[in-house]
């Protein structure tokens, strides 16, 4: 098997063309080097292979994908498309609070849909109004409301600095 550094430089001088057996015979590893360039995608969307589907989501390829992949039962690839900040709108409603707080994490704004859901969610509003210099007035009274104050703590957030952010 050529080494990885040959193959890359092969295919930067477009001496390989027959993609299909790239894709059948090589490890991923090799396989990345087509996606980075957008090459023969998909070719590799037929593997099904949810490493090699997540790496084609962070490229930005296979957009025409985007719409089965958020079905997909690998949470893994529900993120990526939440980094892409595909389907937030869908996404917050996803059944994993792991895609919940990752769109949350992407778009701020959603923090809100998920403040009075789980402990997790809970500690991930925290460190977002924790990180922001000025959250949303909204999100602070939300935050300061909620029957999860007593319930989950607040870790260091006294409702002092928070009214003190609100009149700010």
């Amino acid at each position: 098997m050529v080494t990885l550094e040959k193959f890359i430089k092969q295919l930067d001088e477009g001496k390989i063309t027959d993609f299909k057996q790239c894709i059948a015979e090589l490890p991923n590893e090799y396989i990345i080097e087509l996606i980075k360039r957008g090459l023969a995608i998909d070719e590799i969307v037929k593997r099904g292979d949810p490493e090699l589907i997540i790496k084609i989501i962070r490229y930005g390829h296979g957009q025409e994908y985007y719409p089965y992949w958020k079905h997909n039962s690998d949470s893994r690839i529900r993120k990526a498309l939440v980094s892409q900040g595909y389907a937030l709108d869908e996404f917050i409603t996803d059944k994993s609070c792991d895609i919940r707080i990752a769109v949350v994490d992407k778009e701020h704004k959603y923090a809100l849909q998920i403040i009075n859901r789980t402990k997790k969610e809970w500690d991930a509003v925290r460190e977002i109004i924790n990180r922001q210099p000025n959250p949303t007035i909204e999100l602070l009274k939300a935050y300061i409301d909620s029957p999860n104050w007593k319930k989950y703590g607040h870790r260091g957030i006294t409702k002092g600095v928070l009214l003190f952010k609100l009149q700010g």
